[in-house]
């Protein structure tokens, strides 16, 4: 670009030639500074030649220059910077110089649209286009006359001119069109032909056209300046122009701003004077400011030199300022929280604030970074690494910000492995069945699914399960434990499930039928249904007992005695059944109405003691009312005189007995399919001993006091208790009742969570239970492993110490069967950090008004992150560990910084910062 203009008085005007600062003087010839040289250098040796090799430039250096197209030999210098240009015909010249202080000839013009040299790169121009004019400058030291001069090929006035051209073929239009800097109209105002007082100095490209080699216009030499590219007026000085930079290029409040100024042309030394475009001012050729405020403010920079006189130049340019992006937070998480060796471990980062796209970059603790928002890393050892978050953002200045992390990788726990038992080892259909799991290794707490192998499923360490029928079914233990990653063992048994023996009966006879005191009574039981061998026992109602299928027992005494025989055989569940019979005992029997002696035959009279008699060796009586009576027998003989003789006993006649009635009771209440029901029979009134006979309503039928029968499905059962006593005659009370048989509920699960997650030693710790299945209400009973115990299901607890603590969480549900599930978890307490501490400095330690300052905070202790908080003293506050603040007034300003950890902890330091008054 061109970077100012000069000015030439002559009769005609002034007139102005934009020109650059650098070494070339035509903005479109961007060049840098051209080799010096005199016409003579070029064109010493190659006058009245038909052929050209190379010359001396500047005779009397030692170095020469390479003119010649192509490379360059040994022992030669290029003529000077190579600035390639090219033609109309893709022609191309290197060859830049300067030559000064050179007068002018006659204006010509050629290479017009009808004629033109194509090997000089000509072409025909459209219509009404000029033609390429040119010129012969020449040295007035070596010709003091033009008109008279190079008359002849050997002339050395032809050294000291050239052919110059304002070429149309080289882009000339683009070069040295009207109001350039080659403009070949303002050098014929400017300059005189043929005359040494309007001197010039011109530039271009040093070029060989050997078809005018033997032209008395052409010097008699091929050299030509060719296209000129720049002139101007010999000594003139370069117009003073001037420019600046800023940056950053996209400014924020508060930032500083530097201001860069650009100059050329004029004469040093310069001054730069800058107005901000806020009101405020600088000095320099490099100056910084700091806006304030937002807003689009207009900056004027003014130049002036050194020259007489004195050239003035300015430039101006919009800035606009905009506020500060928020301040950059970073933070991350990993997971799983707590990583074993050799485990792949994922970080994500987040961040806030600042300026995106943002940049993340990462340090393991363990010699090992990353990049990248989401990442992932796999410890070897075990131990605790402190990882480090870096994200900077894409904001000028640019904002860093970190955030790290302790991360406590463990060694692997040991190989889950899993078993389980189940009681009965011979179930039957119908019966519950008891599954009790175990496990080792892994982590806990342990989770366990079951698959009973007839399509039903269940949950929990310890469940009941009924089969409905028989046969062998494969149980499969899924074991998971509590760990991350997560371990799962299987165990798997074959459960062989038999049909239900029929129900068992028992019975008895004895021998003889009516015995009497002192008599021996052999019993003898039987059996049948269940599973043998069976067990037989005896109770003879008399108190004594007797055990075997064939037993003999003696009556002491008269009376009605109730014999039970109770069998149980060998099945599980054992099957009980009770046989009763009543069995009467009668004094041995006198001959009825007996006697001796005396003279047969006899006569026998009887009194019963109640006001009847009778006669007769055999009679019977019935009394009408309870009571002892003394019956007297009277027998005489016949003899004479006649012998009399009695016999008197007590008789006691007992009322009849009250009515037999019957009840039952059964456990549980409100039984589920597959668990034991016990029925309890109770009866009252008749004659014992009773006998007791049982219909549970689904077919099933038993007999005893009390019975047991499990109900494989769900529903509504008429139960029927049939109750007889030992009377004579015998009564039959009969008791109904209706039974709901339920399905058992899910199977007990629970779980906790607690908080904080992360506790320290004296932090306290809240545990929340969860449970489900199972029966409500629930009871929830906690042992926090440091032999602490607590109850309900919100808990609180404080752990005095730090260290790995395995809580166990027991829950009991309503139901009945109870059903009892256990969760565990390993709450890790780590001893609490250091008290949270901070600091801070600032730069410059002597700050001026409206100079950027910048404060850097740090922290120690407490919990990381930090967030951190300023206030400046002056109503301004800032956010992050490092900002920068700019003071309007001189002053001395309270400083104040308060930093937060990750558990609220806070923490206030302040200074004293004195601004002084601008120098």
């Amino acid at each position: 670009m061109f970077l100012g203009s000069f000015g030439v008085g002559t009769g005609s005007g002034t007139y102005s030639f934009p020109v650059d600062g650098s070494g070339s003087w035509n903005s479109h010839v961007p060049c840098n500074s051209p080799w010096t040289v005199r016409i003579s250098d070029i064109t010493d040796n190659m006058t009245g030649s038909s052929s050209y090799s190379s010359s001396v430039f500047s005779p009397g250096t030692p170095s020469k220059r390479w003119l010649t197209p192509g490379a360059t030999p040994p022992g030669w210098q290029s003529p000077g910077p190579s600035c390639v240009i090219s033609n109309s015909q893709a022609q191309t010249i290197a060859a830049f110089v300067e030559i000064d202080r050179v007068a002018r000839a006659v204006f010509a013009y050629e290479d017009c649209a009808t004629k033109y040299d194509t090997l000089n790169g000509g072409s025909p121009f459209p219509p009404g286009h000029w033609c390429d004019s040119t010129v012969n400058l020449y040295d007035p030291s070596m010709v003091p006359n033009y008109s008279t001069s190079c008359n002849s090929t050997t002339d050395p006035t032809c050294w000291g001119r050239i052919h110059v051209e304002f070429d149309r073929d080289w882009m000339a239009e683009g070069y040295c069109g009207a109001g350039t800097a080659c403009d070949n109209n303002t050098m014929a105002q400017q300059t005189t032909a043929g005359s040494a007082t309007t001197l010039v100095d011109v530039q271009g490209y040093v070029y060989w056209d050997p078809d005018h080699i033997t032209s008395e216009g052409h010097s008699y030499s091929g050299w030509e300046l060719h296209p000129l590219t720049a002139w101007r007026p010999h000594n003139s000085v370069n117009p003073l122009s001037t420019g600046f930079t800023y940056s950053p290029i996209s400014p924020t409040t508060g930032q500083t701003v530097t201001f860069t100024a650009t100059v050329s042309g004029g004469t040093a030394p310069y001054s730069y004077n800058w107005s901000f475009g806020d009101g405020s001012t600088g000095i320099g050729s490099s100056a910084t400011h700091t806006y304030l405020t937002t807003g689009t403010f207009s900056v004027i920079l003014t130049l002036r030199d050194n020259s007489l006189p004195q050239q003035t130049a300015t430039s101006q340019q919009s800035i606009t300022v905009s506020s500060p992006p928020p301040v950059l937070t970073a933070s991350f998480t990993y997971s799983p929280s707590t990583p074993q060796a050799g485990q792949q471990v994922t970080f994500t980062a987040s961040a806030s604030g600042g300026t995106t796209p943002y940049t993340f970059s990462w340090s393991f603790g363990d010699g090992s970074t990353g990049t990248g928002s989401s990442v992932t890393h796999t410890y070897s050892s075990a131990g605790s690494f402190p990882v480090t978050l870096t994200v900077k953002d894409n904001g000028s200045p640019q904002q860093t910000a970190t955030s790290q992390s302790t991360v406590t990788v463990t060694s692997p726990p040991p190989t889950l492995s899993a078993g389980f038992a189940f009681s009965p080892s011979s179930p039957q259909a119908g019966q519950q069945v008891t599954f009790t799991a175990s496990a080792t290794g892994g982590t806990v707490p342990y989770s366990y699914t079951w698959s009973f192998g007839d399509g039903s499923t269940g949950t929990g360490g310890s469940v009941n399960h009924a089969y409905a029928e028989a046969g062998t079914f494969d149980v499969v233990l899924t074991t998971t434990d509590g760990g991350s990653p997560e371990q799962i063992a299987s165990s798997q048994q074959s459960v062989s499930v038999s049909s239900p023996p029929p129900s068992l009966t028992a019975s008895f006879t004895y021998s003889p039928a009516s015995p009497q005191v002192e008599q021996t009574v052999s019993f003898t039981g039987s059996a049948s249904g269940g599973a043998s061998p069976y067990s037989y026992s005896w109770s003879f109602g008399d108190g004594s007992t007797g055990t075997g299928s064939s037993v003999t027992h003696t009556y002491v005494s008269t009376g009605s005695f109730t014999v039970a025989l109770t069998v149980n055989d060998s099945s599980s569940p054992q099957q009980t059944t009770t046989s009763q019979q009543s069995i009467t005992v009668s004094s041995p029997s006198p001959t009825p109405g007996s006697a001796s002696g005396g003279t047969s035959p006899y006569s026998y009279s009887w009194n019963f003691g109640d006001g009847s008699t009778g006669s007769g060796s055999s009679v019977t009586h019935t009394y009408s009312s309870a009571g002892t009576f003394t019956v007297t027998l009277t027998v005489g003989d016949s003899g004479s005189p006649q012998q009399t003789a009695s016999s008197q006993k007590s008789i006691t006649n007992s009322s009849p007995p009250s009515s037999l009635t019957a009840s039952f009771s059964h456990s549980p209440s409100s039984p589920q399919t597959g668990q034991q029901v016990t029925f309890t029979a109770s009866a009252s009134g008749g004659t014992g001993p009773y006998s007791f006979s049982w219909s549970f309503g689904d077919g099933a039928t038993s007999s005893g006091s009390s019975v047991t029968h499990t109900y494989s499905s769900a529903g509504t059962y008429t139960v029927t208790l049939t109750v007889g006593d030992g009377g004579s005659p015998r009564q039959t009370a009969i008791s109904q009742k209706f039974i709901t048989v339920s399905n058992p509920p899910p199977a007990l699960t629970a779980s906790f969570s607690y908080s904080p997650s992360s506790p320290q030693a004296g932090q306290q710790v809240s545990f929340s239970a969860s449970a489900s299945g199972g029966t409500s209400s629930y009871s929830y009973s906690w042992n926090f492993g440091d032999g602490s115990t607590g109850t309900g299901s919100s808990v609180t607890h404080t752990y005095s110490s730090g260290g790995s603590y395995t809580v166990t969480l027991t829950v009991k549900d309503g139901g009945s069967p109870q059903q009892t599930v256990t969760s565990q978890k390993t709450v890790t307490v780590t001893s609490p950090p250091p008290p949270l501490s901070a600091s801070f400095t600032y730069s410059p330690s002597s700050p001026l008004p409206l100079l950027p300052v910048t404060f850097d905070a740090s922290a120690s202790g407490g919990t990381q992150p930090y967030s951190y908080s300023w206030d400046f003293g002056d109503g301004s506050t800032g956010s992050g560990q490092s900002v920068s603040h700019s003071y309007l007034l001189p002053g001395t300003y309270t400083v104040t910084l308060t930093i937060t950890d990750a558990n609220g902890q806070s923490f206030t330091t302040s200074q004293s910062i004195t601004v002084l008054t601008s120098l």
